[in-house]
């Protein structure tokens, strides 16, 4: 953390410095300003999260300075130091929003216990400060999306300097889809709140047509290289447009931007950070027809519409203009790009042999089919337990549902999962339970049973024991004591 010291005094400075350094080794920033006026530059310019301050210093006093410091900066915390016990002093400072009046000399306790919870509430502060942020950003986007562009706020003026990240998730399968997207966004978060400070605000939601849409405001030289570690980890089946130095006013406009663009990732840098410069935004123009093209094929090969998947190559060859595009752009992305939506090996050599083996793909249009149906009732079958659990529900029930037979059903859930259909119900139902005994310390062992699909006391207590290495009994008694802890 940046701390500021305030004080005439260098001997006072030196020594607080010392006491902290002996409390939290390497961890803090010094900022050194020897009279107030000192203390109001450097406020401006370091944005400190902690400042001591003294009272009488030359050219202006601690509290006049520290009047004008809260008005650059809300999210300090300030503490005086003073040698003064005077009760205007103490009073005025109070007045001010000061978190402590300490009296020279402090004794090393005292200043780790004031550090402790300036610092809490610090992070207090950062987060609540982000929290509004996410609320003027949401309030912004949506307005505008309303009522169109003239939207204007006075928060405008807070949050220059926006950057705009939107991510794009292809892959074939749905479910790898959604996997992929959660682990970003929890990622991405994770990341983010780290990085929460003075200088930096950041929100996350998804926009209307699904894509996850990252914003940040103020320093960000370590996103971008965050983010690019994370789209390589992904093994390139995320892609990233962004857009720097926008505002509020022109948030929603500069998304609906980048996804009007969006398809400019298939042939520059895909599954990388793309910043739609305006030198991206003018290849994306001139390439239009041959991303609509190729959007269009692979929807219809997903579709297994093996006819208009035909008419479309057909197109794509004849066209003159396709020929000139691919010699120009980046074929490792297109590469990429097929590989990844429809699991397909495309050669890029030139033109003719990406059309050929593109032709020759068409071979395995049906199997991806079945494979896609295969998922699609996969995912059916998981949101199907989930509201069923507490039922008498069995692999021989649902297959009946589905027109198909437990057998196959069996099979593939187990191929598509990674379990059996029993022990993925069991797991559901016990997740369950855990939650109803969190929830309600006082419930019994006999009614949570019944709730998640148990008729057997018996049965449910092994069921549970086997998968949480614990009794029920056990279980409800550790829920009984944390619970009692929180409301104390």
């Amino acid at each position: 953390m940046k701390v500021l010291l305030a004080d005439d005094e260098r001997m006072v400075r030196l020594g607080l410095i010392s006491m902290l350094d002996e409390l939290y080794p390497g961890e803090h920033t010094y900022i050194q300003a020897k009279n107030g006026k000192e203390m109001i530059k450097l406020m401006e310019s370091h944005l400190p999260d902690i400042a001591f301050v003294d009272i009488k210093m030359p050219l202006m006093d601690g509290l006049e300075a520290l009047e004008k410091c809260r008005k650059i900066h809300l999210n300090t915390q300030y503490l005086i130091l003073s040698g003064y016990s005077d009760f205007e002093y103490a009073r005025s400072a109070m007045h001010l929003g000061i978190q402590e009046y300490l009296l020279k000399p402090v004794s090393l306790e005292t200043l780790q216990h004031v550090m402790e919870t300036a610092q809490e509430n610090f992070y207090r502060s950062i987060r609540q400060s982000n929290a509004r942020f996410a609320h003027d950003i949401s309030t912004a986007y949506n307005t505008t999306r309303s009522i169109g562009s003239g939207y204007v706020t006075a928060a405008t003026l807070q949050y220059d300097n926006l950057a705009i990240y939107v991510f794009y998730i292809d892959h074939r399968y749905q479910e790898t889809r959604d996997q992929t997207c959660r682990t970003l966004v929890h990622r991405i978060r994770t990341e983010m709140d780290k990085c929460l400070s003075s200088r930096f605000r950041y929100t996350m939601f998804f926009l209307e047509t699904g894509e996850p849409c990252l914003i940040t405001c103020g320093e960000k030289s370590n996103v971008n290289s965050f983010l690019s570690s994370l789209l390589l980890s992904l093994e390139k089946s995320v892609t990233c447009l962004y857009s720097e130095n926008t505002t509020l006013n022109k948030l929603y406009l500069q998304c609906l931007e980048i996804k009007q663009n969006s398809l400019v990732r298939i042939i520059y840098g895909y599954g990388g950070l793309l910043c739609t410069d305006a030198e991206l935004l003018r290849k994306s123009a001139c390439n239009t027809s041959f991303l609509n093209g190729l959007e269009k094929l692979c929807r219809a090969y997903l579709n297994a519409e093996e006819i208009e998947y035909k008419n479309i190559l057909n197109h794509l060859y004849i066209d003159q203009n396709c020929h000139r595009i691919f010699e120009e752009v980046n074929r490792a992305s297109i590469a990429a790009y097929f590989h990844l939506t429809l699991g397909l090996t495309v050669n890029v050599e030139n033109y003719k042999e990406f059309i050929r083996s593109l032709i020759d793909g068409a071979q395995f249009m049906y199997q991806n089919s079945i494979a896609k149906t295969e998922i699609d009732e996969i995912n059916w079958v998981k949101e199907y337990i989930k509201e069923n659990y507490m039922k008498e529900i069995g692999i021989n029930t649902i297959a009946q549902i589905l027109h198909i037979s437990p057998n196959y059903l069996s099979k593939i859930f187990h191929e598509r999962v990674g379990c059996k259909f029993i022990d993925y119900l069991t797991e559901v139902r016990i997740t369950n339970a855990k939650r109803h005994f969190a929830f309600n310390p006082q419930i019994t062992v006999k009614e949570v049973a019944g709730m998640v699909g148990y008729t057997s006391i018996r049965h449910f207590t092994k069921t549970f024991v086997r998968f949480t290495r614990c009794l029920p009994s056990e279980y409800i008694e550790k829920s009984r004591k944390e619970y009692s802890s929180k409301c104390k």
